[in-house]
Formats: C-alpha cells, sequence, structure tokens
C-alpha cells in the first residue's frame, strides 16, 4: 500500500476538504445551506474579500498539501505555504484528521491563516439506515474581529429517490441562527432538481426559499 500523495500549488485546506460533509448542502452558503455557522468569519486566505464574492475563502496559495493513505479508516491532511505571502505576518498552516468506520465519520482540524486567525473544528455524522445525523462545532479566534463559537445540528433522510435535509447553525458571538430545510431530487449522477425554505435571524429576520438546479463537477 503507499503511504499518501503530496500536492504542490494552490488548493483547498484540509480544513475545507473535510468538513463540508457534515453539513446537509455540503458548505455551499447557498438558500437554506448552514455553511456560515460552520466556520463563522474564518477564511483560510486571511482576507474578508466579499468583492470576489469570497471566492478564495477555503483555499491557500503557494501550498504543500500532504494526504496520507487510510490506515484503519483513519487519514491525515497537512497543508502549509512554500513561502510567506507579503505582507502576511506567517504562513498559513493546516491539518485535519478524519476518521469512517462503519456507520461513524468523525473529523478533528486545526488551521491558521497567514493573518493569525485560528479555527479549531470538530465534526461527526452517524447512519442510521435512510437517516444520517450529523454536527459540527468550532471556536474562532479571529485578531481583527470577534471571536466565535459557532454549531450546526442536522439530518438527511433518503426517501424515494431524493434526499431530504434539514439542519440548525447558531453563531455565539453575534445571536444569528438559521433553520434550514430542502428536498434534492437527483436526474443524474451529477445534476439534481432542489427546493429549499429558511429562516435566519441575523441583522432582521429573513425569510426565503429556492427551487433550481444543481450541478457538480
Amino acid at each position: 500500500a503507499g503511504v499518501g500523495s503530496v500536492r504542490v500549488g494552490r488548493a483547498m485546506t484540509p480544513l475545507w476538504i473535510s468538513i463540508w460533509e457534515y453539513e446537509p448542502w455540503s458548505n455551499s452558503a447557498f438558500n437554506a445551506s448552514l455553511a456560515a455557522y460552520q466556520t463563522g468569519a474564518y477564511t483560510s486566505d486571511g482576507v474578508f474579500d466579499t468583492e470576489r464574492g469570497f471566492a478564495d475563502f477555503s483555499r491557500i496559495s503557494d501550498g504543500v498539501f500532504l494526504d496520507s493513505e487510510a490506515v484503519g479508516g483513519v487519514r491525515l491532511g497537512v497543508a502549509t505555504q512554500v513561502e510567506r505571502p507579503a505582507p502576511a505576518s506567517r504562513r498559513a498552516v493546516s491539518a485535519a484528521l478524519n476518521v469512517a468506520r462503519g456507520r461513524v465519520k468523525a473529523m478533528a482540524s486545526s488551521e491558521r491563516n497567514r493573518n493569525g486567525d485560528r479555527i479549531h473544528a470538530l465534526a461527526a455524522s452517524y447512519a442510521f439506515g435512510r437517516l444520517t445525523v450529523m454536527g459540527s462545532v468550532a471556536r474562532t479566534r479571529l485578531l481583527m474581529r470577534e471571536h466565535e463559537w459557532v454549531g450546526v445540528a442536522a439530518a438527511t433522510y433518503a426517501w424515494r429517490t431524493g434526499t431530504l435535509r434539514a439542519g440548525y447553525g447558531r453563531n455565539s458571538a453575534s445571536g444569528h441562527h438559521k433553520v434550514g430545510l430542502g428536498y434534492v431530487h437527483p436526474l443524474s449522477v451529477r445534476t439534481g432538481l432542489y427546493a429549499d425554505v429558511f429562516r435566519e435571524q441575523a441583522a432582521g429576520v429573513i425569510h426565503g426559499y429556492a427551487i433550481g438546479m444543481t450541478h457538480t463537477f
């Protein structure tokens, strides 16, 4: 058996490669997704890049990424930057330990971006036949913003040919919280139709719904 792989360049950190599996909308951040309540205001690139639609929030550049083979259902991923990006004070570093054994999956991750912002995250899921329950909790320590505790409790249920999904997320620092409900119907392996409804308490109360098509690449 091999010992793992090494990648270089620009890519998602071990945190983001893992945490999407513990959110029913795959950390998409759209519609009923609870992605913001998995990681709060933390970004791996250290830039609050609203003008770019947060395009780089989950990636680091000039990185080295080490991914181990699974041993007894346990995998380790680590990453760092080869050079310190100017004018940053340090290199980004990230690590995630993943466990998959039978019906149980879990992850523990710790990461620091180039600004010195930090996040420590735990997540787990358990499959009861058609029903899968999942949750995550994270603590962020942000230099330029308030520290946060964020958490998600959620579930998916395989119903007929599609999947029902539901969840609740909360940010202890801001008091923001959100409930999301949805259903996705597959048209093929990569394409599906979805319907979502959600209610979020943020700056005000937001109610929303969405119907559309999704395609994964």
